[in-house]
């Protein structure tokens, strides 16, 4: 029985999420473990695991019920943003209603279909119906789309942290937006997972534990 991690892991992972934050943390993976090799693919779809043949995925947000096992390997949160140029235009929303007059950019990958969940004043779950005139897969998509002032995106901060420090991004109803952003790695299912998978499961918690757990 292999005891050592060795061989090829084929692993999907969302396209922003891979580019800014996993590409480092398998590098470092990479280094400890020599006898491995990763072939990462970069789809912001949710991959079919076993008939596309891939190890491993990372997936955020809500987890759909599945046969897959899932580990948390760090923790996110979302904001809902929108450029200084469409809140002066439109106006800046006070309340969670005030958004049914404002255009909407969804992410067409959410769990959830066409409705952000949001948090109510008294923390009660509140759904809202997206449905404005820009729709992508990828959120880097909808952070360009709300920066060219044509609407309101609820994206995760890993991607917009940067454009709202610069000012090209403005937050809206900080405490309406869900903070619970977990960060999965899921596999299928087997009483004993491979040794190259449990290190890089492993590897991977440790890797953002470093970093503080919050991307």
């Amino acid at each position: 029985m292999q005891s050592e991690p060795r061989g090829q892991l084929r692993i999907s992972a969302p396209v922003s999420f891979g580019t800014t934050h996993l590409s480092a943390a398998v590098g470092e993976f990479l280094l400890e473990y020599p006898d491995v090799s990763i072939n990462m693919v970069l789809d912001d779809r949710f991959v079919e695991m076993v008939s596309e043949g891939f190890d491993l995925a990372i997936r955020i947000g809500e987890l759909p019920d599945s046969t897959l096992r899932a580990r948390k390997i760090a923790q996110g949160t979302l904001k809902l943003v929108a450029s200084p140029e469409y809140l002066a235009a439109r106006g800046h929303p006070e309340c969670i209603e005030d958004l049914g007059d404002h255009n909407l950019l969804h992410y067409s990958n959410l769990a959830t279909g066409n409705y952000w969940k949001l948090v109510g004043p008294k923390g009660a779950e509140r759904h809202v119906r997206v449905g404005g005139q820009f729709t992508a897969n990828n959120g880097e998509a909808l952070m360009r789309a709300a920066e060219r002032g044509l609407g309101i995106a609820l994206v995760p901060t890993f991607i917009i942290r940067d454009k709202i420090d610069a000012g090209s991004l403005v937050e809206i109803l900080p405490a309406s937006a869900p903070t619970d952003l977990g960060v999965w790695a899921v596999y299928p299912a087997g009483r004993f997972p491979q040794p190259k998978l449990r290190a890089f499961v492993e590897c991977m918690v440790k890797y953002f534990k470093a970093q503080g757990s919050a991307v």
